[in-house]
């Protein structure tokens, strides 16, 4: 019993922590373009305080003493780092969640328990979903960049064959040409990494 009393403690400093994490967030991103990513962020962040104050009301209604001691925050500047970030805590709170339901099962005194938990987990599965999905599209549309970088390089190698043939009796002017091209297709390369 007190291995589970800890593990409901530890749930509810995270719920907490990403709570104020996702309100951070939230409050980072707002701006052209960014308002709904910053709504998104603040519902999961509202959804994080309604899972703690859950977990609060369960744990004082069992007569558990909570001393609530909820992690530092940090929260990245950009906005990938940020979902990846709430994705990796996500899972971790799935992977406790299913441990919860694994100690409390078959024990009819704790079935309460298990339904809270069963239902914070559903929320955060939700949550894991949606981070998820938002990073697989960043990385498709990434790969796109990446394509149309790499037809810029085509292009550019295109150029240059071009330029050896119009340029072929000034040897100079073709690789100052060629280098320029090179430079730009890097940074072409470099802005949609």
């Amino acid at each position: 019993m007190e291995e589970l009393i800890a593990l409901l403690i530890e749930a509810l400093n995270d719920e907490w922590h990403a709570a104020l994490q996702y309100m951070i967030q939230s409050s980072m991103v707002r701006g052209l373009l960014r308002d709904p990513i910053a709504d998104h962020l603040k519902e999961h962040g509202d959804d994080e305080v309604g899972h703690a104050e859950k977990l609060a009301i369960h744990l004082y209604s069992r007569g558990i003493p909570v001393n609530i001691e909820v992690p530092p925050v940090s929260v990245p500047e950009k906005i990938p780092e940020m979902i990846q970030q709430d994705l990796n805590d996500e899972v971790k709170a799935i992977d406790r969640y299913a441990c919860i339901i694994e100690m409390v099962e078959g024990n009819p005194q704790l079935a309460d328990t298990r339904i809270l938990i069963e239902d914070l987990l559903l929320d955060e599965i939700g949550h894991q979903d949606e981070a998820a999905a938002y990073l697989r599209a960043k990385i498709a549309s990434r790969e796109e960049a990446v394509g149309a970088a790499g037809a810029d390089l085509a292009i550019a190698d295109q150029s240059d064959r071009l330029a050896s043939i119009v340029w072929g009796g000034n040897p100079e002017a073709f690789v100052r040409r060629a280098d320029f091209y090179t430079e730009e297709a890097r940074r072409l390369t470099a802005a949609v990494a």
